[in-house]
């Protein structure tokens, strides 16, 4: 079946931080032969923008600073009526 309606939410991290995934993911070593060697490396997501579907959460991820320091995430929280009318004010709309 294919689906063509899809909402995608954006999130950007922080000034000076990347996202990353909360849990840690691995992936096999390939060797020069081309098998993996029994070994495992971390890998990791360290993207500045995210576009997470209905099948995801932003809690699936962390933000991670230049220094390897992580920030774990909320769901934002839904806009009222009150914000909606407030920046609309911001904008100058009445």
């Amino acid at each position: 079946m294919k689906y063509n309606n899809f909402v995608l939410t954006q999130y950007t991290a922080d000034e000076g931080k990347l996202f990353d995934w909360k849990e840690p993911r691995f992936e096999d070593v390939i060797g020069d032969d081309g098998k993996p060697t029994g070994e495992q490396t971390q890998v990791h997501l360290n993207v500045k923008t995210l576009f997470i579907g209905g099948t995801d959460s932003i809690l699936n991820y962390i933000e991670v600073d230049e220094n390897g320091n992580t920030t774990e995430l909320n769901e934002p929280e839904d806009a009222t009526n009150a914000d909606y009318i407030a920046a609309l004010a911001e904008l100058g709309v009445e």
